[in-house]
Order: structure tokens, then sequence, then C-alpha cells
């Protein structure tokens, strides 16, 4: 005679889902590019995913990968991944998203001017650029780099009448790009001369003449 079956039933513990890392804690962009973050996880499948930005719900970003839209302002936004599985969860540590602003290319608002002196004097250059900082200046004499002259104005060394004619401009650059200022040109006069005789006067004699007797 055969007993009636019995049923064995094995009942396997559920892992919970707290095994989380992820992937790079901090992330920094700049305006209107996007940032991605990722996460992994461990438990028994199947897992879900929640993420979050600033403890909110992010709708739709339900896979182990989030991207952040273009950013249009500077933020600092915290991310964290949420995984879900029957029985459990688990959070991941958050993440922070840093966006910088955009860096501004450089543009030339006061461009330098033109210069007259005296052969011995110096004469002074000036601009004024504005763009994201910082900026860097390099003046150019005849198109070639002065050594040393990198700041926003230029003074030269005294002045003779071979520099006349030259001409000064200055490469303003930073990260975003480089902008070159209109030329100035510097005339030098010679130096005024102070008068020196160069012949003197001659003595002279004159012969009056005699004067004849009346009769």
């Amino acid at each position: 005679m055969t007993s009636r079956a019995a049923t064995l039933t094995v009942k396997c513990s559920r892992s919970r889902a707290d095994d989380l890392h992820t992937g790079q804690r901090t992330k920094t962009v700049t305006v209107g590019q996007t940032a991605a973050f990722t996460v992994v996880a461990g438990g028994t499948a199947p897992l879900t995913y929640q993420w979050q930005k600033n403890s909110v719900n992010i709708t739709g970003a339900t896979s182990t990968a989030t991207r952040r839209p273009r950013p249009r302002q500077r933020t600092a936004a915290r991310r964290l991944c949420r995984s879900v599985e029957h029985g459990g969860h688990g959070d991941g540590s958050a993440a922070t998203l840093t966006v910088n602003v955009a860096a501004v290319a450089p543009a030339i608002t006061t461009q330098p001017a033109n210069q007259t002196v005296t052969a011995g004097q110096t004469a002074s250059f000036t601009t004024a650029a504005s763009g994201t900082a910082p900026l860097n200046y390099q003046w150019q004499k005849n198109s070639v780099n002065i050594s040393g002259a990198t700041a926003a104005s230029y003074t030269t060394s005294a002045t003779t009448t071979a520099d006349g004619g030259s001409t000064f401009v200055v490469v303003v650059s930073n990260t975003a790009g480089t902008v070159t200022s209109s030329a100035a040109t510097l005339t030098v006069n010679a130096a005024a001369v102070a008068p020196t005789i160069t012949t003197q006067p001659a003595n002279q004699t004159v012969d009056c003449g005699r004067q004849r007797r009346s009769r």
C-alpha cells in the first residue's frame, strides 16, 4: 500500500536590496551640458529603481542610469537612487551635481589709442576687455609679442625716432576664446634742439672820409 504524497516546500530568505553602489559620487558640468548618473544594486530580482532629485522622485527615472537635462543655471543638486524589491528596499548614497556658468569669450570694450611723443619720452597704451575671468593679456609691437607685457596696459621704454610708425595691439584670451584689439600707431617726433650760433657776427670798421675845407 502506498501512502499519500507529501510536498516539501523550501523557502529561501530574500536578500534585501540594500547593496547599492553608485558610480561617480560627484559630477561637475557647464550650463548647457548634460550629466549622467549610474548605480549598481545587489539583491533578489526583480529590482525596480526610482531616482530622486533633492528627495523628490524624478518622473520616468526608473532605470539603473539617469541623465540630467541641460542645466540652465548654476546649481548644486543631490541625486539618490532607491532600489526596491519584493520584501525590501535600499537607498544609494547621494551624488552631488555642480553646474558652472558657461565661460564668455573676451571682447575689447576700450581699444588702445594712437600716441604721439617726443624722442626720449615713453608712450602708454591701455585697453579694457569683458569676458569670464581670468583674462590674459599679451601686447605686441609690429605683430611680435613684447616680453613681459601681459597687463591691461603697456608703457614703452624711452622712445627713439626709429620707433615712429610702430603699431601696437593687445591679444586678450580666456578659456572660451581669443580676441585681438585694433592697432594703435606710435608717432615719435624728434626732440627740439636749442639754437646755437654757428656764425658769429664779425667786427666791422667804417671809414667816415675827410671833410673838405670850405674856402
